[in-house]
């Protein structure tokens, strides 16, 4: 497994989709600035990653793991002496790692423009609010590695788009369909940040900032994450890139 690793990194270095999704957090704290400096640039960094960015660096990371493999036709996966369920844990894994690196970017960045503009939250809630995005966003990975591998990057692109802004608008985020897997990045994020989906901040005693959802919007992102991993293992193992 860890030589699979080490190759399904080494096959991906150097290509723009490895390095535009760790850049792209970049993108959300400059737009924060242009639209809203001041101690407001953290929580609309992270509010412009959540709602639009974080679906565009999802799908560059999976054209980035798939590509190389699907425009040779999955010849060179045919003939490695893995099981295919093997390589397709390997590229989630390499998914993980990716997602992992651009939330920690974004991290860094928003704790440097605390420090220059004014901090609105400490070091340790950004750290757990980007670990909490790693985890309520995993479930794109194996959903668009699956629509890359079908259908290539631009399906994928578009879908991860749109589930990504659709389940962050107002009335889905912030009202009873909180619970979908799409809304949750955002909901969580009006708990843990204090901003609703909108990036409009809450109101005191504003429901959205009830912590209690938290736990059981992690554990249904981890489900998610769980059954769309297992469902498109299964595909790849059987049908792999056909």
């Amino acid at each position: 497994m860890n030589k699979l690793v080490s190759s399904e990194f080494i096959k991906g270095k150097g290509l723009l989709t490895r390095i535009v999704p760790i850049l792209i957090p970049t993108v959300a704290s400059l737009l924060a600035i242009a639209l809203m400096a001041g101690s407001f640039v953290q929580i609309n960094s992270f509010n412009w990653w959540y709602v639009f960015l974080a679906p565009v660096a999802i799908s560059l990371i999976c054209a980035n793991v798939i590509e190389p493999d699907r425009k040779l036709e999955w010849h060179n996966i045919d003939v490695l002496p893995y099981k295919k369920g093997s390589t397709w844990d390997t590229k989630i894994i390499v998914g993980l790692c990716l997602l992992l690196a651009a939330n920690i970017a974004l991290l860094l960045i928003t704790t440097i423009a605390g420090l220059v503009y004014g901090q609105l939250y400490s070091v340790i809630t950004g750290f757990l609010s980007i670990m909490i995005l790693v985890i309520s966003f995993a479930w794109m990975l194996p959903v668009g590695m699956f629509l890359t591998s079908r259908f290539g990057s631009g399906v994928c692109f578009v879908v991860l788009l749109v589930l990504g802004f659709g389940g962050s608008l107002q009335p889905i985020a912030g009202g009873n369909l909180w619970f979908l897997p799409m809304a949750l990045p955002a909901r969580l994020m009006a708990a843990m940040l204090g901003v609703n989906p909108n990036g409009i901040m809450l109101e005191a005693n504003s429901p959205l900032a009830d912590t209690s959802v938290i736990l059981p919007g992690l554990f249904i992102s981890a489900v998610t994450f769980f059954v769309t991993y297992l469902f498109t293992r299964i595909w790849f193992a059987k049908k792999g890139g056909e």
